[in-house]
């Protein structure tokens, strides 16, 4: 088969993670970097021959339109809060957070009657890109932005997007390791493998993300943030239950009996569940023939 991929190029990113796994697949793989385009106009017209079966475009700043054959098949992966879909005219739209699609219905009504089909999906990621045998330092630790910045399109929810994350920071305090990503060179990735255990706390607007699976396939705990009754609801629809994969915090005193009162051999196990959980649910492997599968229900109903 032949695939064309539009997206990053950050190792980390949907669209390498995508384009490692198809290439075992066998497929034949054509990979547009958007940050190689000259600058114009958008949406970008793309010409695609005939014998392509599938565009994959993975959401990011820029906007694309596909022109093809009625035999490819046009997908849109959502993967980012904070931006809008990124192909004009796609056959079929996967979002990878849970409550983006009723967001996309509200802010663009008119891009879903053109569609095949659209999709509510799992995110995924690599897990053979960490090492989660890797001895662990003992502790809490938190891998990430504290401060959101202003943002290339200015967005208020971007802007404020890390208020809760920055205030709950604060209070922990020093029972928290508080690391700033260090995405050369596959640092990122080693270092989550030294953690015994990782805070999570989701922007705004946001459920989920990928750092609960990176976190897992790294083999350091999830200690999730809840920020309402709504985010738990989201995690338990997901697969992450609290005692079983991941360890729930509501507030300052539950970092302090995670630290103090949970044992190592049941940390190991919530370790290990939650490993198997990413494997078995989280990467392309589980999910791809899903939708193909999917695709195909789609254009039978048509």
């Amino acid at each position: 088969m032949k695939m064309i991929l539009i997206g990053a190029t950050f190792p980390w990113h949907h669209t390498m993670i995508a384009k490692r796994f198809f290439e075992y697949l066998g497929f034949e793989i054509t990979h547009i970097n958007p940050e190689d385009l000259p600058l114009q106009f958008e949406p970008y017209e793309i010409d695609v021959l005939e014998d392509i079966d599938y565009v994959v475009v993975f959401q990011g700043s820029n906007s694309f339109k596909i022109n093809r054959s009625k035999n490819t098949r046009v997908i849109q992966f959502c993967g980012e809060v904070y931006w809008k879909p990124s192909c004009v005219n796609p056959d079929f739209l996967i979002t990878a957070f849970p409550e983006m699609m009723d967001r996309y219905m509200f802010q663009y009504p008119t891009y879903f009657p053109q569609l095949k089909g659209y999709l509510e999906s799992r995110m995924f990621i690599d897990p053979k890109a960490f090492d989660s045998m890797q001895p662990k330092k003992p502790g809490v630790f938190f891998t990430g932005a504290r401060y959101a910045g202003i943002g290339l399109y200015n967005f208020r929810a971007y802007r404020r997007g890390y208020d809760d994350r920055d205030e709950f920071l604060d209070e922990v305090g020093s029972m928290v390791h508080i690391l700033e990503p260090n995405y050369d060179e596959g640092v990122y990735n080693r270092e989550l493998g030294t953690h015994e255990a990782e805070l999570v706390i989701q922007g705004l607007d946001a459920y989920m993300s990928k750092r609960p699976l990176e976190n897992a396939a790294a083999g350091a705990i999830n200690l999730l943030y809840i920020k309402d009754s709504k985010q738990i609801e989201y995690y338990m629809k997901l697969g992450w239950i609290h005692m079983k994969n991941c360890y729930y915090v509501l507030k300052r005193i539950d970092i302090c009996d995670f630290l103090g009162t949970i044992r190592h051999d049941v940390k190991q196990e919530i370790r290990v569940q939650a490993y198997q959980h990413v494997v078995q649910n989280y990467t392309l492997h589980s999910i791809w023939n899903e939708w193909v599968q999917w695709f195909k229900e789609c254009e039978n109903k048509k």
